[in-house]
């Protein structure tokens, strides 16, 4: 267990789920949508990059990547959404499986750290960021539980866009110079190793060629 990545996660879900920041995002969407972007793009992926490595198939990266997604578009369709805002515990299960849902995603993604990975990062994140530009771009509220203007929607699905969208690239760029790093190193090692080899083959050779 990595110790200042999982610290850190649990300090951004601390804060994001504070009572007092709780209370305001029944409120006002923006702080809701600030609140869903934090537990998404920073509490889980640090608690699942704090999660001991194990080297996982490829299609378990590929079935937390479609996971992801479907729990966040799914949680944002108004029924859910609206019930989540109206009753606490459903909006405790709601932010318990974000977090659940982008740890999972996390720590696909970094067991081990591929090349390829950065493409699974953006894909699974581009239906939230449409799902985010399709609420900015709306013209009608979403949510009637909200009794705000429409701009504060529009501003909230920029939040989810915006600054998702930041997250991912940072994110992405993370992850390129993770896997770039690991393959130098790998590369080097590969290196180190190769005349020690060569030496050695050469020193059973002479002593068969000695011995005969």
């Amino acid at each position: 267990m990595r110790r200042g990545p999982l610290f850190a996660g649990l300090v951004v879900a601390l804060l994001a789920l504070a009572p007092p920041v709780d209370a305001l995002a029944e409120r006002r969407q923006v702080v809701h949508m600030a609140q869903h972007v934090a537990l998404l793009n920073l509490a889980g992926p640090l608690l699942g990059v704090a999660l001991p490595r194990r080297v996982l198939l490829r299609w378990v990266v590929t079935a937390a990547a479609a996971v992801l997604p479907v729990v966040v578009v799914a949680w944002h369709a108004p029924v859910l959404y609206e019930r989540a805002v109206r009753v606490a515990a459903v909006h405790g299960v709601e932010h318990v499986l974000f977090v659940a849902a982008a740890m999972a995603f996390w720590f696909a993604l970094t067991s081990p750290i591929r090349g390829e990975n950065i493409v699974v990062l953006f894909a699974a994140s581009l239906p939230v960021m449409v799902l985010g530009l399709g609420m900015t771009l709306s013209t009608t509220r979403w949510y009637a539980v909200y009794h705000e203007p429409l701009v504060r929607q529009q501003v909230a699905g920029a939040v989810m866009w915006g600054a998702g969208g930041a997250a991912t690239v940072v994110a992405a760029v993370t992850l390129f110079y993770a896997w770039l790093s690991a393959a130098t190193r790998s590369e080097h090692n590969r290196q180190a190793s190769a005349p020690s080899a060569s030496g050695n083959t050469s020193s059973a050779a002479r002593s068969a060629h000695t011995t005969g």
